[in-house]
């Protein structure tokens, strides 16, 4: 036997869940067998594949900064804007009630590209301040966190305000582009805001247990040579 449905006046999240819950009692009798298609078998197929994109995405990310920085650590740091962006986005959406769906899965996905930039910004001017120009660590964090935090904030701005109207579903065809656009006008805005306070607080502590840690290499070296 084959039913099938119309969706009206709801999310087919919500509508699925309630069916699931009404053919919970038939799953455990051996004369039924139950499958649900359609929309829910496109969702699972959706989210299965959008998850993979951002795994890759994230990976292919690292892979290109550990290469332009020359360094695994600097990168790995700069990671931490992602999951800061995914925050945002659960926060955006349990604000406005918005369900997750494929085009909020797809709005994390472009997420992941976007708001690394501000970390890229903050860590490789740090990088500059301390190799090219001789400043000490702790000068250097603040000095590059006071210089870069107007081209973070108006780089930050520009993506934000152009996702209003989309997020606001402005205009014909939004309705479908809106969850994707919230969701990373959300990230967006929570990532920035947090990655201009945690950012240079976890760089200042990575490099100083990391001067901390060569230092008593040295010194275990020098004393290694003294004994013989």
């Amino acid at each position: 036997m084959v039913v099938t449905s119309q969706v009206l006046g709801r999310s087919v999240g919500d509508t699925i869940k309630d069916v699931e819950a009404k053919l919970a009692g038939y799953r455990n009798m051996k004369d039924y067998s139950i499958e649900l298609g359609g929309a829910k078998k496109e969702m699972a197929e959706s989210f299965g594949g959008l998850i993979l994109a951002f795994l890759l995405a994230v990976v292919l990310i690292y892979m290109i900064m550990a290469a332009g920085f020359e360094s695994l650590l600097h990168p790995f740091l700069i990671m931490v804007t992602v999951p800061l962006g995914i925050v945002g986005v659960m926060f955006t959406l349990l604000v406005t009630f918005t369900p997750v769906s494929a085009p909020v899965l797809l709005g994390i996905v472009l997420l992941g590209g976007i708001v690394v930039n501000n970390g890229i910004v903050l860590v490789d001017h740090m990088n500059h301040l301390r190799k090219v120009e001789g400043m000490p660590l702790r000068e250097a964090v603040i000095e590059g966190s006071v210089n870069r935090l107007v081209p973070v904030v108006m780089t930050a701005l520009t993506s934000i305000l152009s996702l209003i109207p989309v997020a606001m579903g402005l205009g014909q065809g939004t309705a479908i582009a809106a969850p994707m656009a919230l969701a990373t006008l959300g990230g967006l805005s929570v990532s920035t805001a947090l990655t201009l306070f945690v950012m240079p607080s976890l760089y200042l502590t990575v490099e100083e247990k990391r001067s901390q840690s060569m230092m008593r290499a040295k010194t275990g070296k020098s004393s290694g040579m003294i004994l013989d």
